[in-house]
């Protein structure tokens, strides 16, 4: 669904109407910006934010191939009623979250946290610089999950002192490792549940995000 090396009769639609929403946006808004290069960078810094706004899936290799292509030219696409951008970088999100999803399972299922560390987690990443390495990535990822179980083992501990504080029997909680697992692999498969008109509408909404 998401490749689009030869726009297809799909594409072409979902690239009329995006061009239609760009045209009204253009002319009606009440900034009154043009649909240039520069507002091409602005679609395309939203869309990558509305996909990966932690920083956490996209690579910086990822990111730079996006900007060679699409950051000064999905005005052009636009006008000959294309949207490839759309497609492509959803699809390698898509393949970055499988990785992702494997990676997780296989630290959740292999390694034992004792949580003694130095190491120092940045829960907010919504400006921290995209992963530059494999090294890297599997680090960031390493300490999210980490500080995921961190997080889920006080609050289990505050909640079985509050139920004996207060004479009740603790309740049976689920274990941490498979509600982290759970959590991604639900992300990654409402991710693959999108079909291309699902993406084409989450890229339309980037462009009137990019109007504000």
């Amino acid at each position: 669904i998401f490749s689009c090396s030869q726009p297809t009769s799909g594409q072409t639609q979902f690239g009329d109407v995006a061009l239609r929403v760009a045209s009204i946006l253009e002319t009606e808004h009440y900034h009154r910006e043009p649909f240039d290069d520069a507002m091409s960078a602005k679609v395309l810094d939203t869309y990558l934010e509305m996909l990966d706004f932690r920083r956490v899936y996209f690579t910086k290799q990822d990111i730079d191939s996006f900007n060679a292509k699409y950051r000064t030219n999905i005005d052009d696409q636009l006008k000959a009623e294309g949207i490839p951008a759309a497609s492509e970088i959803f699809g390698v999100l898509l393949e970055r979250v499988r990785t992702r999803v494997d990676y997780a399972k296989d630290i959740l299922e292999n390694e034992e946290f004792t949580f003694d560390s130095d190491r120092t987690v940045r829960i907010t990443r919504k400006d921290a610089p995209w992963p530059d390495s494999a090294e890297e990535e599997r680090q960031i990822w390493y300490n999210l999950i980490e500080e995921e179980l961190l997080r889920d083992y006080l609050t289990g501990e505050a909640l079985r002192k509050k139920a004996l504080a207060e004479g009740r029997t603790p309740e049976e909680r689920k274990d941490p490792k498979e509600k982290i697992l759970e959590r991604y692999q639900s992300y990654l498969d409402d991710l693959q549940e999108n079909d291309a008109e699902d993406v084409a509408t989450l890229f339309i909404k980037a462009i009137a995000r990019a109007y504000d």
